[in-house]
This record gives structure tokens, sequence and C-alpha cells, in this order.
């Protein structure tokens, strides 16, 4: 399985985040918030990853919240890998 995290189109000042399986195309979280930081961009797929398993991979794009260093540490001790979108 390969996790897909996604900022979405901000709609009255509020943030938006996806989660998806990107096998199925299953939307397996969404998330709002008025901003996300590291900690709350680490909370949805530890979530998912409760119900649905730890992922081979976890795939996000370059936003500041996805690369930051908390979250990659996250990641490696849960033992799934990252793949960046450029």
């Amino acid at each position: 399985m390969v996790l897909s995290i996604q900022g979405l189109p901000a709609r009255l000042g509020a943030a938006n985040t996806a989660l998806i399986d990107e096998y199925t195309r299953e939307c397996l979280a969404i998330r709002v918030a008025r901003r996300f930081g590291r900690y709350e961009v680490i909370e949805a797929p530890a979530d998912v990853m409760l119900f649905r398993g730890i992922p081979e991979n976890f795939r996000s794009d370059n936003g500041p919240e996805f690369v930051a260093k908390e979250l990659r540490q996250w990641l490696a001790k849960v033992g799934t890998g990252t793949n960046l979108i450029a």
C-alpha cells in the first residue's frame, strides 16, 4: 500500500489535507483546519495506520509541513519509506 497526502485548495481561510490510498484511490481521511503544522500532519496518517496497517511508502509534495524533519523521522520509525513529488 502507498499512501499519498495532498494539500487541497484553501477555501474561506481553511487549509484542507486529504490522505489517499494510491492503489484504490480511496480517500482515507480529510482534515480541515486553519493551518497544519508538522504534528497535525503526523496525526492523520497515524490514525489511518491504526486501521489499515503500515504502508510501504508515503508520498507527498514538497510542502514544508510534508518534508518536516519530525514527519520523516516518524515515518522512518514506523518503517515506511518516503517519496517526494517534485
